[in-house]
């Protein structure tokens, strides 16, 4: 889960097919990376898909059944991976061609593609940009990524926090080690809009609101003090970690201790049972957020 503190760019998940359709028409360039069979045999899984689940021309996700459909998400796998695989340097060719093309446009996408391109010139992962879902946030708000779902992010700064895990497997848009094979063999090809969350109320705890995933292994808390507030954080059946990204306060460990000045950037681990007083005493509101994993004390 990513949260937003500045303005936020990603790129996640597929798109819709109709806009991938749209995509393979309207850049020439991509098409030929992706080449012929591929392009043919995604055309012709989603001719079967309409034909079987029809939907209104204006639909702005046409064929959301066919997300779920195994014919469409097998040709995307075929698309993904005949781009993501092939030569180099038919992609360098490409993408000079393709920049060159649209040059003057304003479109947004098209904009993004060359900015894309002017970071990585060459990298086979601007053809992403046509592939998946172009997310904006704005500070405070969250995207949800699930397991083996496609995402990239190309801008800003933001909280992230992931379940425990041995693996992060990239295939462009980074200097790193890519492991194209494996990627694009483990990714579920789910088609639709990214997962936007939106935060809630803390029930028991003011100035907070939860940002709470749809899956058992994390949450986070984000507290908002202005000067002079302060808030006892509430104990936890499970470890957390405390960060501090804006203002000063200060953060009392224990009853028999001096509390210690918390400023941005300031870390904290925080022990299951401990609740923890903080109070802001700086110009700036004191932004402080709580990722934590709780015990199902309820399966003992």
């Amino acid at each position: 889960m990513a949260i937003a503190l500045t303005h936020f760019e990603a790129l996640y998940g597929f798109r819709a097919p109709r806009a991938i359709d749209e995509a393979l028409r309207a850049y020439p360039e991509f098409a030929r990376v992706a080449g012929e069979d591929a392009v043919a045999a995604f055309w012709a899984a989603m001719d079967g898909a309409n034909a079987e689940h029809p939907a209104p021309e204006d639909a702005e996700w046409e064929v959301v059944e066919a997300a779920d459909l195994k014919e469409v998400r097998h040709a995307l796998r075929g698309l993904m991976t005949a781009v993501m695989t092939c030569d180099p340097e038919i992609v360098r060719e490409a993408l000079e061609e393709m920049v060159a093309r649209i040059a003057e446009s304003e479109e947004d996408v098209d904009v993004l593609l060359q900015r894309v391109h002017d970071q990585y010139p060459g990298d086979v992962g601007v053809f992403c940009v046509l592939l998946m879902n172009h997310v904006q946030l704005s500070p405070g708000q969250a995207l949800f990524m699930g397991a083996n779902e496609l995402h990239a992010y190309l801008a800003g700064d933001c909280i992230e926090v992931m379940a425990t895990s041995d693996n992060v497997v990239r295939a462009g848009l980074t200097p790193k080690l890519k492991d194209i094979e494996t990627l694009t063999d483990m990714l579920t090809y789910a088609m639709g809009p990214a997962n936007l969350l939106d935060p809630a109320p803390h029930p028991d705890c003011a100035h907070t609101v939860i940002y709470d995933p749809p899956i058992p292994e994390f949450a986070v808390h984000a507290t908002t003090l202005a000067n002079g507030d302060g808030v006892t954080l509430p104990a936890l059946d499970g470890p957390s970690v405390v960060l501090v990204t804006n203002g000063a306060g200060r953060l009392h460990v224990a009853d028999d201790e001096e509390p210690v000045a918390i400023a941005p950037g300031s870390v904290y681990l925080v022990a299951p049972g401990t609740t923890v007083p903080v109070v802001s005493d700086g110009d700036e509101e004191l932004i402080v957020y709580r990722a934590y994993c709780e015990a199902d004390l309820d399966d003992e």
